[in-house]
């Protein structure tokens, strides 16, 4: 029993040397403290020195060179052939002022008379002249007698229309006593049996005396030229022309 409590008693004696050593240790730490000042914890920190910053070196600025300019090479021309000179030619002397012989002076124009001018032939002329509404049963020519200038509707003259050896004549322009009922100016024949024919149409005075109006009177005074051929034909349906 005794055996077993001698290690104990080493381990609790190991124990308190222990505790009493730390504890003389924190007094001499803190006596040296008093003694000499405060800790090394409250020592101010030293500054620190400034680092150096090397700067950058500055750049040389380069010198300007100046740029030569190119000069163009001149092409090459072809090299002038000399030529002859011309053998100079005998200049003619200049000319001097001739005097030019003075002439009479050319005599005064004369009123020359213009030309005289034709009288009309006729005293009517044709005017145009286009088929009318085809009639197979009748051939038939119609239109006026007017003045050209004025546009007057002239009456008292005949249309004679001739085809080969046949003549009629119209009754007189315009109202008369034997056809009272026509329009000034207007004529108009009628063929009772159309005929296929080359005609022609003339204005005429008629002439012939004795009672009533003769439509195949030879009697008569031309006024007008023969207007033709002017063609009737039954097939084509072309038996009325108008005419003035």
């Amino acid at each position: 029993m005794k055996n077993r409590k001698m290690p104990i008693i080493l381990v609790a004696l190991v124990l308190i040397a222990g505790l009493l050593g730390c504890s003389l240790t924190d007094r001499l730490r803190s006596s040296q403290t008093s003694a000499t000042g405060p800790s090394l914890a409250e020592l101010p920190t030293r500054t620190p020195w400034p680092t150096f910053s090397p700067e950058p070196l500055a750049t040389p600025t380069p010198i300007p060179t100046s740029t030569p300019t190119m000069t163009p090479t001149p092409a090459a021309t072809d090299t002038p052939v000399p030529t002859e000179t011309p053998v100079p030619t005998d200049t003619p002397p200049p000319a001097t002022n001739t005097p030019v012989k003075p002439t009479s002076p050319p005599p005064p124009p004369t009123d020359t008379p213009p030309p005289p001018t034709e009288e009309p032939k006729f005293q009517f002329s044709p005017d145009a002249f286009y088929n009318g509404e085809p009639n197979a049963s009748i051939g038939r020519f119609y239109g006026h007698i007017k003045d050209r200038a004025s546009g007057a509707m002239v009456d008292g003259f005949c249309v004679r229309a001739v085809c080969g050896s046949f003549a009629v004549l119209s009754f007189p322009s315009g109202p008369s006593g034997i056809a009272p009922d026509w329009a000034p100016g207007w004529y108009d024949i009628v063929i009772p049996n159309p005929v296929d024919c080359n005609w022609t149409l003339q204005v005429v005075q008629y002439n012939c005396t004795g009672p009533g109006f003769n439509a195949q009177c030879m009697e008569y005074t031309p006024l007008s030229e023969q207007v033709g051929p002017i063609e009737t034909n039954i097939g084509a349906g072309q038996t009325i022309i108008v005419a003035d």
